[in-house]
């Protein structure tokens, strides 16, 4: 079955195609074509679970007007070091990559920045923004808030939320040190795609409503 859905492509091929996909949705040329670079980047680096399968889910929500296809980010606070910006409830991809380009410029003018985001939404693989800082010479720190997914310690209920981090850095050796978890034992994405493949999930990922370890998706 995995077989059957799943095949290798080209993966410029592929950033083309999603590309269209958003702008056909609405996007302007210029924000389709970061999302086709962003959601291929995570497959290129082996986090499908936040790669193109994402697509189809961000096109349905533009097209439901859940998510804002016109959303410009701007800047809506700012003082010194400091920044919030406003996703007006776009795609959330581009307002991250658009509030760590102001954190980058804000951290080369005062040695260190921070900017907030409000009104956002799903924005991928956190390991791209942090990236972003990592290759513009910069440690970059990326992290955001996710649903309450998480059974504390010893508990039954979802209490703790998928809070994904990624710090990055450059080494000065040619490449750069990246970290790109969250306190999940694995991404929620992985086990919707192991159900979509048919496939057991291995028993330490989750919990049934009992409590017991499982290995249905």
């Amino acid at each position: 079955m995995a077989e059957e859905m799943y095949r290798n492509v080209d993966a410029h091929g592929l950033e083309k195609l999603v590309t269209a996909l958003f702008v056909h949705a609405g996007l302007t040329e210029h924000d389709a074509a970061f999302m086709g670079e962003c959601l291929t980047y995570a497959d290129r680096r082996g986090i499908h679970s936040h790669g193109v399968r994402w697509a189809p889910r961000y096109v349905a929500s533009l097209a439901s007007g859940h998510l804002n296809a016109k959303a410009v980010a701007k800047v809506v606070v700012e003082r010194g070091a400091t920044a919030i910006v406003d996703g007006e409830k776009g795609v959330g991809h581009i307002a991250v990559k658009f509030a760590m380009d102001i954190a980058i410029r804000k951290a080369k003018e005062f040695g260190n920045a921070t900017v907030g985001i409000r009104n956002n939404s799903h924005c991928g693989a956190v390991a791209y923004y942090a990236q972003q800082a990592a290759d513009a010479g910069c440690i970059g720190f990326a992290a955001t808030t996710g649903g309450t997914m998480i059974a504390p310690w010893g508990g039954l209920d979802r209490r703790v939320g998928l809070n994904p981090i990624s710090w990055a850095a450059p080494t000065g050796k040619g490449f750069t040190y990246n970290l790109d978890m969250a306190p999940s034992i694995v991404a929620g994405s992985k086990i919707e795609m192991a159900r979509d493949r048919g496939e057991p999930i291995s028993p330490d990922w989750a919990y049934d409503a009992e409590g017991n370890p499982t290995s249905d998706p």
